[in-house]
């Protein structure tokens, strides 16, 4: 590859590290000055006449945070050119990752952690006292330079739930408290509807949407064209209206009637004979009978989406009350107990990775495919990646050779990776190389390496 576009590549580099110092050197500015802020120091000519308008030192951050002065989110906002409003909120978390998160303050100093990541991890932690604060952020220091920005804030939670499970709890009651559904204000044809949902509610109605989304497409299909998320806008109509979702239902659900009667050419009448309409209705039949003739009867529980929500619940789980839905995220065992109360339950072993023979086939078995997906865990096997792995296809990191062992369909060598990202490594633009079960060493074509795990990705100098 020609000399000038790695020279663009590291010039990139180059950018992004001086991002971060802008960004760093922002912050330390914004805290210094907001510290240091004072306008008694100038004048107390107006606050001797009136003593009512002598500064205040207020409390703008967290605990563990100075006080401030009481002008200052007006002096800011003018600065950064925002509302009061949108200057407190930055102050607060400028405060609170200073004083109350030192050693991510430091970070981001050193340049090892983005600003807005660094934020946004203290922010998570408004709530916790500054001891169980530091603790959490001691930990997510460990482990965040191998995530993406999004598994790194995911990894903040999980450490905040199993460091005060109780607090957890307390902000899940509020949330569950706080359900809603709610129409938006009308405009151009359209309206927007918003809610909040306990996360089992919401996946039944996302699986619930997509089954009649599905149904439409077939049996109910527009002039035009439609996108999945118009089929599914579409569905929301009809669970709005009960009875005509039950209709669709029992529509896919019915089978073909046959009453044995072969087919008649014409009405079967002499040329003379009037028609009679009431020989149409259904009692007319003889293979109709009873009041339920005309309905289909299907068991309201095979008319249900299917939705499989996976809850992992390891040996810590016992001890910190927290477990994990995939692709969801961290929950107390307490408020799940409540939210899979009367649901149907299905408790599958730990799969024995070790014990997975390789096969001599392309395409892996069920088991194996689920072996995959355990190894790998949440995401796509891809540097920094946090697509869901589910709606991935596992493919073969080296090419499927049946006459090779270390080419066969083996967990050592399955991913799951997405179209885009096969085909660059398909190609040979991108090359990768089992290392391990569950971990793949990356090249990208500028030669930079990465190492990718179900732990997240690490650069390799």
């Amino acid at each position: 590859m020609e000399t000038t576009t790695v020279a663009a590549a590291e010039r990139l580099r180059s950018a992004l590290v001086g991002e971060r110092a802008a960004e760093a050197a922002k912050l330390e500015a914004l805290v210094d000055l907001a510290v240091e802020y004072r306008v008694s120091d100038s004048s107390g000519e107006f606050a001797t006449i009136l003593p009512e308008l002598t500064e205040k030192l207020l409390p703008v951050g967290g605990d563990g945070c100075p006080l401030i002065s009481e002008f200052f989110t007006h002096e800011l906002a003018a600065l950064l050119g925002v509302s009061v409003h949108s200057a407190t909120k930055h102050l607060h978390r400028a405060l609170n990752l200073r004083f109350r998160h030192p050693v991510l303050w430091t970070a981001v100093q050193d340049l090892e952690v983005v600003a807005w990541v660094a934020l946004e991890v203290a922010k998570r932690c408004d709530d916790l006292p500054a001891p169980d604060a530091l603790a959490v952020t001691d930990k997510w220091m460990e482990r965040q330079h191998e995530l993406g920005p999004g598994d790194a804030l995911d990894l903040a939670d999980t450490l905040i739930a199993k460091q005060r499970p109780d607090l957890v709890r307390e902000k899940e009651r509020k949330q569950l408290k706080a359900r809603f559904v709610d129409v938006g204000r009308y405009r151009h044809g359209v309206m927007q509807l918003y809610g909040q949902l306990d996360v089992l509610d919401a996946k039944y109605f996302d699986a619930a949407l997509l089954q009649i989304a599905e149904l439409l497409a077939e049996f109910e299909p527009s002039d035009e064209e439609e996108t999945v998320g118009e089929l599914k806008a579409r569905a929301v109509g009809y669970l709005a209206n009960p009875a005509r979702a039950l209709a669709l239902l029992q529509r896919a659900a019915q089978q073909p009637l046959f009453d044995g009667t072969p087919e008649a050419h014409g009405d079967g009448l002499p040329d003379d004979e009037e028609h009679d309409p009431a020989s149409e209705h259904p009692a007319a039949n003889p293979a109709c009978t009873g009041h339920t003739c005309g309905s289909v009867e299907v068991d309201p529980e095979a008319l249900l989406p299917k939705v499989t929500v996976v809850v992992h619940i390891d040996p810590d789980s016992l001890i910190t009350g927290v477990a994990r839905i995939a692709q969801a995220g961290v929950v107390s065992l307490e408020t799940l107990e409540c939210l899979l109360r009367g649901r149907q339950v299905v408790v599958q072993p730990v799969i024995d990775l070790p014990r997975m023979k390789p096969e001599e086939r392309y395409h892996p078995s069920r088991a194996l495919r689920e072996a995959v997906q355990f190894t790998w865990g949440h995401a796509e096997a891809f540097p920094f990646s946090s697509r869901p792995a589910a709606r991935m296809d596992v493919d073969h990191i080296r090419s499927y050779l049946g006459t090779d062992p270390e080419h066969f369909t083996h967990l050592g060598n399955l991913a799951p990776l997405g179209r885009r990202a096969h085909r660059a490594k398909t190609a040979g633009y991108w090359h990768a190389e089992p290392v391990a079960p569950g971990t793949i060493r990356w090249r990208s074509p500028l030669g930079y390496r990465y190492e990718v795990s179900a732990a997240g990705t690490r650069r390799l100098e």
